[in-house]
């Protein structure tokens, strides 16, 4: 029989490879989004990587607490020029993609979702 102590630490790391890996897998699918929406823009995803800015926790549209992430990436319209943008994920699911750049159209939004 297991102490309380060892089952503690097994349950904390059991929770924190699944956060991990799941973590991975939602930072992939924001990758390829955010690679599509350059590409159907004609612009060139940097970096090929978005990075973290944001972890938190939100309901979704069932009332579920789901795990609320937001990236950073950047992009480019020249090969020169590099410019921002953000996408929020809810677990598995895209929330908002954000790119603006001086080069868009007149008075289109940045978000693509």
């Amino acid at each position: 029989m297991l102490s309380p102590m060892v089952f503690i630490t097994l349950l904390i790391i059991v929770l924190g490879g699944w956060f991990f890996m799941v973590s991975l897998r939602v930072r992939e699918i924001a990758i390829k989004l955010s690679r599509q929406a350059c590409s159907r823009e004609g612009l060139q995803f940097l970096d090929d990587t978005v990075s973290a800015a944001h972890i938190g926790l939100r309901r979704d549209g069932r009332g579920r607490l789901n795990i609320h992430r937001t990236y950073q990436f950047e992009f480019s319209d020249s090969g020169v020029q590099r410019y921002s943008g953000y996408i929020v994920m809810l677990g598995e699911q895209l929330q908002i993609l954000h790119m603006d750049w001086p080069g868009r159209e007149p008075g289109a939004s940045g978000y693509i979702h």
